[in-house]
């Protein structure tokens, strides 16, 4: 995999006893890289780990005076969190890792080689967050970053979005308009002249129609654009699902997962009478 440095825009620093760094640097431990025990020795930490780690720097934590991040595990506030701030091996190139995985009681640490990790950037550590809060801020300054990497791999589902029923254009027409009411899809456009209904926004809290590559927030929207058109053998249904969708008011992009498009089609088949595709279309990439 490239190796590149994944961004994520850090908080102005707080003042604090230490110069403030321009940026704090974390890494994504793919689950290939090696981790050592030592610095120099050829003892490798074993263990199966997630597809990428989140690790910091042990000095770019800041765990605030007598704070345990967890049971068996103390950090001192050295005041640094850049590259250059960390603790390393000359000889074998090597950096002290503190391991942030959720899977385990305790923080462990780990040698690395930088050149075989991902990075990401996160909010320098001020006087108000300190121990489980900084934990947390870093937490998610990396799974930002690991979404990154999940939509360049994101690929759009093959869904079955379109339908030829044997049926005139006015029974599937009036069949597509009885399942739109059904279903309860408020309508924005419609133009039985082309062949086009446009629905307004709908709430999809659950994300359950979607593939997207992260999480969301609440606020996830879709609407159908339904297009029937007049082809060979009958009538072709076309439904086109665009999704609003964000997390940590950001728009990010998803994909539909092919259950609104299907349960729309089986309910003009059902309207029609039990009426089946003229023929089976290939799966939509789009």
């Amino acid at each position: 995999m490239k190796k590149a440095v994944l961004s994520v825009l850090a908080a102005a620093a707080l003042s604090t006893g230490w110069p403030a760094p321009a940026q704090c640097i974390g890494y994504l431990i793919p689950k290939g890289a090696q981790l050592w025990k030592e610095g120099d020795g050829d003892d490798q930490r074993p263990g199966e780990r997630p597809e990428y780690l989140p690790a910091v720097h042990r000095r770019g934590l800041n765990p605030g005076a007598g704070v345990k991040l967890r049971k068996g595990f103390n950090l001192s506030w050295q005041g640094g969190c850049r590259v250059e701030d960390a603790e390393q091996n000359k000889k074998t190139k090597r950096v002290l890792l503190v391991l942030l995985d959720e899977r385990t009681e305790n923080f462990e640490e780990a040698w690395a080689v930088p050149s075989e990790l991902l990075t990401f950037k996160y909010d320098y550590p001020g006087n108000d967050q300190d121990g489980p809060m900084n934990v947390a801020a870093i937490r998610k300054a990396a799974d930002l970053a690991l979404d990154e990497i999940r939509f360049k791999t994101l690929k759009r589902p093959e869904i079955e979005n379109q339908r030829v029923f044997k049926a005139s254009f006015d029974a599937t027409w009036t069949a597509l308009i009885e399942t739109m009411s059904t279903q309860q899809w408020q309508v924005e456009k419609i133009d039985k002249g082309s062949g086009v209904v446009t629905t307004k926004p709908a709430n999809d809290k659950s994300g359950s129609t979607m593939t997207c590559a992260t999480n969301t927030d609440e606020r996830t929207a879709v609407f159908l654009d339904v297009f029937a058109k007049a082809v060979a053998g009958g009538e072709r249904v076309t439904i086109n699902a665009t999704f609003r969708a964000t997390r940590d008011q950001k728009s990010i992009l998803c994909y539909s997962n092919g259950t609104l498009e299907k349960e729309f089609l089986d309910g003009i088949a059902k309207s029609l009478g039990g009426s089946k595709p003229a023929k089976k279309l290939r799966p939509s990439k789009h």
